[in-house]
């Protein structure tokens, strides 16, 4: 009977183990994505107000934080929550359907981790709350994202300048003109804005905040 016992409670302890070295692994992943999208070559253009890839390397690195939070918490529905939101951004591009790998790993490590008996009923609308804050994060700024056409103009001993506007339509491809200060222009769809980047950062440290402020104990 002790034995038992024994093997269940180590049994959980290495499921929150595994948990938080998957979150960890997470966190890796997050930043070689956001590596890869930002080595992928652009089409000329200026600089853009927000790397998308900071933004996707926030909206992935937040589950795994979650899966650690929530295994070093005993929470889980916070681990699965986790698992289930790495699903859902594996299907978003080819490129990131690596992530269902560590999101089906914490389901099932989820599943076998022992809650914390003193904590409130509640974990399962706090769970959902947190997975629509990261959902809110990754949906609003792609919202928010706004068309702007661009025209380039650069001397002979000066490199490049641009000038923006949102004002759209532009005239489309990009036009050469060598005789001129006016060397180039085009139009560029789906460009994140600060604006927001910055809903995306509040939301995220929204869902972080709300995962760390009630996952304490009464005792603590």
């Amino acid at each position: 009977m002790r034995a038992a016992l024994f093997n269940t409670t180590a049994g959980r302890d290495q499921a929150r183990r595994l948990a938080v070295l998957v979150g960890l692994v997470l966190l890796g992943m997050a930043v070689a994505f956001g590596v890869f999208i930002q080595s992928q070559p652009r089409d000329p253009g200026p600089p853009e107000d927000v790397p998308r890839a900071l933004a996707f390397l926030a909206a992935y690195a937040t589950p795994g934080l979650l899966a650690i939070m929530g295994a070093l918490q005993r929470r889980p529905a916070i681990v699965v929550t986790a698992g289930a939101l790495c699903l859902a951004g594996s299907i978003l591009s080819v490129a990131s359907i690596a992530f269902a790998i560590p999101g089906v790993a914490l389901i099932l490590l989820g599943s076998r981790i022992q809650g914390v008996p003193l904590r409130h009923r509640s974990e399962v609308v706090i769970a959902a709350v947190v997975a629509l804050l990261v959902a809110s994060a990754v949906i609003t700024p792609l919202a928010m994202a706004e068309g702007r056409c661009w025209q380039a103009t650069r001397s002979p001993t000066d490199p490049p300048t641009y000038t923006v506007t949102s004002v759209v339509p532009c005239g489309g491809p990009a036009v050469l003109d060598a005789g001129g200060q006016t060397f180039a222009s085009g139009y560029e769809s789906g460009v994140l804005t600060t604006g927001g980047a910055l809903v995306e950062a509040v939301l995220l440290l929204g869902a972080l905040t709300l995962t760390a402020v009630t996952g304490r104990t009464p005792s603590q």
